[in-house]
């Protein structure tokens, strides 16, 4: 079943509200009959960050280490 891009977000919408917060992405293809695949059908790459940031919630960031080469080049400037 392909699913627009609306009730994808009337979906969260529904659970942030039940919840009083916002749904993580396990909480949200649990709660809900959309697959993480539905989601990227129709939001792309990073589909759940970019479903929280489209309605209006700050989508949660994982700190990823440096690399070595960026450290080593900030060292060299």
């Amino acid at each position: 079943m392909e699913h627009t891009k609306e009730y994808i977000i009337s979906e969260y919408k529904k659970l942030k509200n039940h919840f009083g917060k916002p749904p993580s992405s396990g909480e949200f293809f649990k709660e809900t009959n959309i697959s993480e695949r539905d989601l990227i059908k129709v939001f792309g790459s990073k589909a759940y960050s970019k479903l929280v940031t489209e309605c209006g919630d700050i989508p949660n960031a994982f700190s990823k280490p440096k690399s070595i080469l960026e450290q080593i080049g900030r060292a060299h400037v």
